[in-house]
């Protein structure tokens, strides 16, 4: 949504008969897509003139918009664990699934729904037998891991 806008100057000048100017109740610009700001953004507008017998004090304004996204929270169930062992050795984690609840931007947590999310077993040093590692997950910037449902998983790793 618009946190913020700026217009300069914020009113124009117009001259011309005097029917025209006063029945004038707006001066259009040009259009501006509002779906690419995601943060700040100034723009020089052209002024669209109605009519031709109208003049202005001045053909251009200039804008600024600043954006803020709507911050949500999300919980993805069911998430595929993946595990990441050192090299020569490989492994079962238990449980296989976990929950997530990602808090972000409702348009990142949208595309998140859309693509494969994984969660992240990453093992750093090796240990025979069962260890328990916590999860992550290689997220877009600005999403981050609010609560991970269990929070640790169950390695047993073997030699390859």
């Amino acid at each position: 949504y618009l946190a913020k806008e700026v217009i300069s100057p914020s009113t124009v000048i117009v001259s011309g008969p005097s029917t025209l100017v006063s029945s004038l109740q707006r001066i259009y610009t040009h259009e501006v897509n509002l779906g690419e700001i995601t943060t700040e953004k100034k723009f020089e507008l052209a002024l669209n003139v109605p009519n031709k017998l109208l003049k202005l004090n001045t053909n251009t304004i200039n804008v600024e918009l600043k954006a803020q996204l709507f911050i949500t929270q999300e919980k993805f169930e069911k998430v595929n664990v993946k595990l990441i062992s050192p090299n020569g050795y490989a492994g079962t984690v238990e449980p296989s699934k976990a929950s997530v609840t990602l808090v972000g931007s409702k348009e990142n947590l949208e595309m998140l729904r859309t693509t494969r999310l994984e969660l992240i077993a990453d093992i750093k040093t090796i240990k025979k037998g069962k260890q328990e590692v916590g999860l992550r997950a290689d997220l877009p910037e600005g999403v981050k891991i609010l609560s991970v449902e269990p929070e640790k998983v169950t390695v047993i790793l073997t030699k390859q």
